[in-house]
């Protein structure tokens, strides 16, 4: 079962196995955003700021260079989404996207086409150039798959349905209280989802 563990400064709270729920609710635990968009949790435990997904990580005795979400949402801390992960691999499962709007394809100089490469352990991978986006995507859909296996970008993630329903039922309160529409637009680009800009 999932155990919904509240933030203390956010209207976002934190998911975690029923398992963990002892430990975890020892420490109080806050929202963290950091530069590159993602949503964590983070709380101070022994003097030392530690975040909640590798507090759930060492519990579960995970050992890596990093811990990786599988679906990207860095509040979904329960076990089987949490896994070891190195550097490079868990850059790729960023859900940053070119200006193609895909991983690892990107226009032409020019705008005479598109360019397929990424990059994975500090070396350069070229798929190709291609007149056609589809094309383009679909070849690099199979090259990351090739190269990335289960951290490639492409693949389908996977969410619990009690915890994302939580989440979004407590950003709609949310909203409707404050006006303020920025956490629903955090929560979109945390699993790789599109919103036009904010109204200026």
């Amino acid at each position: 079962m999932t155990f919904v563990v509240p933030l203390a400064n956010h209207a976002f709270s934190a998911y975690v196995d029923d398992i963990d729920a002892e430990a975890v609710m020892r420490h109080r635990w806050y929202f963290a955003e950091p530069k590159n968009g993602c949503m964590y949790a983070r709380a101070t435990v022994g003097g030392t700021r530690v975040m909640l997904h590798r507090f759930i990580a060492d519990l579960a005795g995970i050992e890596g260079q990093l811990i990786d979400h599988r679906n990207r949402f860095g509040l979904d801390c329960q076990r089987d989404n949490l896994r070891a992960a190195s550097y490079s691999e868990n850059n790729v499962n960023r859900t940053a996207r070119s200006a193609s709007g895909h991983p690892g394809v990107f226009s032409a100089k020019g705008g005479s086409g598109w360019v397929v490469r990424f990059r994975k352990d500090r070396k350069d991978h070229y798929f190709g150039f291609y007149r056609d986006l589809d094309e383009a995507c679909a070849v690099a859909r199979a090259a990351m798959k090739q190269v990335y296996g289960e951290f490639a970008p492409f693949e389908e993630m996977h969410f619990d349905g009690e915890v994302m329903g939580a989440t979004v039922s407590r950003l709609v309160q949310y909203m409707q209280t404050t006006g303020d529409f920025s956490p629903l637009r955090s929560a979109a680009n945390q699993v790789g989802f599109a919103m036009p800009p904010a109204a200026a």
